[in-house]
């Protein structure tokens, strides 16, 4: 990654949580994504992905959906759209063999207990669409199966490496950082929450990391 990045990426933050829907921007889920099912005893996460106008993926390009509960072993899969290159799904929680991706406190905080689902586009070789998209171009489909079928959104639950193309035909790394309904304990049947009080509890429960010397 180069460096002129890493200082972009805190403005990047400050869009994606006052409106990460809008954000045009990256590798994003779609609007409605995730699609929630009931799978036999179990429930079935579906999030279709896609890239903005502009945007493509390479090499060093990812996006992870973070802290799945109830994660039942086996059944992660990425589908590819139509023409899309097929990436590598791994599903594990983080630590010093597997790193979070996105270590730069507080932008990603995730439980260290819970496994993460890290779509990567690891193939070196032409890029994707290329020449770069105008419009909206389709990535895939992950989907993922967990005994929880309640999702609420805590702390930062999908984050984002891709590419843009930008004026005179510059390359820029774009990144983004998002809530997104994963699946969750039902805090409700705990303690009554209201709609404000939920945003609270989100915040109690992000964890900062202990900062760097």
């Amino acid at each position: 990654m180069n460096t002129s990045v890493s200082t972009l990426r805190p403005l990047v933050l400050g869009v994606g949580l006052l409106g990460a829907a809008s954000l045009q921007a990256d590798i994003l889920p779609t609007a409605g994504s995730p699609i929630i099912s009931p799978s036999g005893p179990n429930f079935t996460y579906t999030y279709n992905v896609f890239l903005p106008s502009g945007s493509f993926v390479d090499d060093d390009s990812l996006f992870i959906v973070y802290d799945i509960n109830g994660y039942v072993p086996g059944t992660a899969a990425f589908t590819p759209s139509g023409g899309a290159p097929t990436p590598t799904l791994t599903v594990e929680a983080f630590s010093p063999a597997f790193p979070n991706p996105f270590p730069i406190p507080p932008l990603v905080v995730p439980e260290t207990a819970l496994p993460n689902m890290k779509v990567e586009y690891g193939a070196a070789g032409t890029p994707f669409p290329a020449p770069v998209n105008v419009g909206d171009t389709a990535l895939g489909t992950l989907t993922f199966d967990s005994t929880i079928g309640v999702g609420i959104k805590i702390g930062i639950n999908f984050a984002a490496f891709s590419k843009r193309e930008i004026v005179g035909g510059l390359i820029s790394e774009a990144s983004n950082y998002q809530q997104t309904v994963v699946p969750a304990p039902e805090m409700s049947a705990v303690l009554p929450i209201s709609a404000a009080g939920l945003g609270a509890l989100g915040f109690a429960l992000w964890r900062r990391r202990p900062s760097r010397a």
